[in-house]
């Protein structure tokens, strides 16, 4: 009989693995000291670390769902022993597959964590929320927040901006009510929260909007929903005036922004490290991270410089080819900032921005081609993969040019093209 501890260690390390493959991380997952195991009569308990129970954070939900897992396929310490042994001897796949088989499903695995932030918060049926996020007013979309507030309502008087009153009874939040509840997320504007308490009656959660409160006032108690764009939402909550973003939808697929730093916009920024010199990569940084938080409905940019004297020569004659084909409109070179962004619309007409390595835009609308000659790809949308394609086209040129493509989501996500961008899938695909 192996020990209990030890074994346990060896099935969290595995564990570990099986997450950092299926989420694609850079370095697994330490749960090896946050989980506990410990036998009672050969009978197994596993527990998560009394620090992180009432965490409510997203490595907290994480471990409650590997511990759920754990106590369900293993029960018994004889198995524990024998499935570290399958471990160590790296055999018989079949037996350590049938009792740690989830652990290598991105769906399975997401879906538990999608279910146990949900009950925690008490948050509507998903269905609700996908159809709220869906749904415009007046013929326009409008990003808002969903305020959900479970306790000290009592506390919410005098920190309203605008109260409901109702002599028909309570105005729910609820699928039979979906035309009002988008004019009152109208009300609220992207820069305040349509507030909704959290009941129980008759055995079942009830919400009521209440009305109008600033964005982030409420804390203790509460969780946000933040509509970005359609059919895109996240679960956040604050923390020491921090968002704690627990779960993110888009494009029909529900993400742990905890497991994928891969899609956080810092994590794409750093490719510039290394590839442009030092001031001009801050430059191209300082206007990709303008654009994303500003471009509301995303955009496209387009940043290239020639490595020889004259800096713009290569953008020069890229402007005036796209110009002279109808597929672009040349303008007076001009900083984009979020003076320019916010007050022209330039990010929200269709086609890209075409810049140079010192963020001025030469070129906007730009209707980009190129020859596919890579993979793209189709659930990402036309703007990602013309750009993705417009880039390798520009390949040919990388040692007589620098170029970076960005494309900004709606939601903010953000995606960077440089030479080695094409490399890479060019090696991968041999």
């Amino acid at each position: 009989m192996g020990n209990t501890e030890t074994d346990s260690q060896k099935v969290l390390e595995d564990i570990s693995e099986r997450i950092k493959k299926i989420f694609d991380m850079k370095q697994s997952l330490d749960i090896s000291d946050k989980i506990s195991c410990k036998a009672v009569k050969h009978v197994l308990c596993w527990e998560v670390a009394k620090e992180y129970q009432k965490k409510a954070d997203s490595l907290s939900f994480i471990l409650e769902v590997i511990c759920d897992e754990l106590q369900k396929s293993l029960k018994d310490d004889l198995v524990l022993s024998l499935l570290v042994d399958n471990l160590n001897r790296r055999c018989d796949a079949n037996r350590v597959n049938y009792l740690l088989g989830n652990f290598s499903k991105k769906d399975w695995f997401i879906e538990e964590y999608r279910k146990k932030v949900m009950k925690k918060y008490k948050l509507p049926e998903t269905e609700l929320l996908i159809h709220v996020s869906a749904m415009e007013y007046e013929k326009r979309f409008n990003k808002s927040t969903l305020c959900f507030f479970t306790k000290g309502l009592d506390k919410c008087d005098n920190k309203m901006l605008v109260k409901f009153i109702s002599d028909d009874g309570p105005l729910l939040f609820a699928t039979d009510n979906l035309r009002t509840i988008k004019k009152y997320m109208e009300l609220a504007g992207k820069n305040n929260s349509l507030l909704i308490s959290v009941c129980k009656k008759d055995g079942k959660y009830e919400y009521k909007m209440l009305g109008i409160v600033k964005n982030n006032r409420l804390k203790e108690g509460s969780v946000y929903i933040d509509i970005k764009s359609k059919l895109s939402w996240v679960v956040y909550r604050n923390v020491s005036k921090q968002q704690d973003v627990l779960l993110d939808y888009r494009e029909g697929v529900f993400h742990i922004p905890f497991l994928e730093p891969k899609n956080e916009v810092s994590a794409q920024l750093s490719k510039l490290d290394g590839y442009l010199e030092s001031k001009d990569a801050a430059t191209v940084k300082a206007v990709i991270e303008c654009a994303s938080q500003f471009a509301s409905h995303g955009t496209g940019l387009v940043f290239i410089g020639d490595k020889g004297k004259n800096k713009n020569k290569h953008l020069l004659i890229e402007v005036d080819r796209l110009t002279n084909l109808k597929r672009a409109r040349k303008i007076q070179p001009r900083q984009l900032d979020k003076k320019l962004i916010e007050s022209s619309g330039v990010t929200a007409i269709d086609g890209a921005i075409l810049l140079n390595l010192e963020g001025e835009c030469y070129g906007v609308g730009a209707i980009v081609d190129g020859k596919a000659i890579l993979e793209g790809d189709p659930g990402r949308g036309a703007r990602f993969n013309s750009l993705y394609t417009y880039g390798s086209s520009l390949v040919k040129d990388a040692g007589k040019i620098y170029f970076v493509v960005a494309v900004i989501s709606e939601d903010g996500m953000v995606d960077i093209f440089i030479p080695d961008t094409y490399t890479n899938a060019t090696s991968s695909d041999k």
